[in-house]
């Protein structure tokens, strides 16, 4: 893979990028990758498109210059073995301590960042009712920041299911108990409900005092005129998968990548209504619907 863009492990390149021309946030792009594995072919393709993002430092952060130890939330995902939970923890510390852009691998860029660089902090909406997590912008030391990586410096791992399993996390004498491993997404949306009151979860974009945050649209899902930064590529179910190469589905896939405008045109069209069926599974569901309908609001 080759990129116009410098890509470095190297901390001390980063340490000296600052914000331009008045902006907040400093041109870098961080990522994780842990495990030693080579990138897959269609990761390599997602990362290939941030050369949209010109003037960018791409920040790869591995075993390289990880610790490992920060708090025991990182301490037992590395001894689970749980990779990409660990990379939940680095991404915060990576934006907190230098700010930059965080970027999950699976996300493909659509057009420049260089707008967003205004902002104290950036998130969006991966569903109505839920804050996303695959690209997070924000300065150096955002006070959002610091409360989220609280949260993982006193989160308890528990193996018992919760008494109510819609009821994700619970804090007891200063520590957060959480039943198993929780989605980075509900760190967020739980943080930013109990310390923003004025936060609505109903996909719009809003300004708060530490941070904005975009509809799914703009970051997630894509839009169909084409307005959309970047779009996160989680659903899968459009990824060529090697072991299924010649069922029909796949043989389709394969024919509409020869017309790229086409093939993301649909792709918009399947997250659009996969994420609208999943939301009423998101434990935040009867939250947004609560604050929609102006009804008393669940106990988090």
């Amino acid at each position: 893979m080759s990129l116009s863009i410098r890509e470095t492990t190297d901390i001390n390149i980063i340490k000296r990028i600052k914000p331009e021309n008045g902006n907040s946030i400093p041109k870098i792009i961080h990522y994780c990758w842990f495990g030693g594995k080579p990138l897959p072919e269609d990761l390599k393709n997602c990362i290939a498109s941030w050369e949209k993002l010109e003037g960018y430092t791409i920040m790869r952060w591995d075993e390289s210059n990880c610790s490992f130890d920060e708090n025991d939330f990182v301490r037992n995902t590395f001894s689970d073995k749980q990779l990409g939970f660990i990379g939940d923890y680095y991404r915060l510390k990576a934006v907190f301590e230098y700010g930059g852009i965080y970027l999950d691998t699976d996300v493909k860029v659509n057009k420049s960042f260089d707008e967003l660089l205004k902002h104290k902090m950036f998130l969006n909406f991966i569903f109505d009712c839920s804050v996303g997590s695959a690209i997070i912008g924000g300065a150096k030391g955002n006070p959002l920041i610091k409360g989220l990586l609280d949260m993982y410096d006193k989160t308890v791992i528990v193996k018992d299911k919760p008494v109510d399993n819609k009821k994700v996390f619970e804090w007891r004498d200063d520590k957060l108990f959480v039943h198993g491993y929780a989605t980075s997404n509900y760190y967020y949306t739980y943080y930013i409900l109990k310390h923003y009151p004025e936060f609505i979860l109903n996909n719009q974009y809003q300004e708060l005092r530490d941070f904005v945050i975009y509809p799914k649209e703009y970051f997630e899902i894509g839009s169909l005129l084409g307005k959309h930064y970047a779009v996160h590529l989680c659903a899968g179910e459009w990824r060529i998968k090697d072991d299924d190469s010649n069922s029909i589905k796949n043989k389709i896939k394969k024919a509409l990548k020869q017309k790229p405008k086409l093939f993301d045109f649909i792709q918009i069209l399947i997250r659009r209504n996969r994420y609208n069926k999943l939301k009423k599974n998101i434990p935040f569901y009867e939250y947004s619907i609560a604050q929609k309908n102006g009804t008393p609001l669940p106990e988090l």
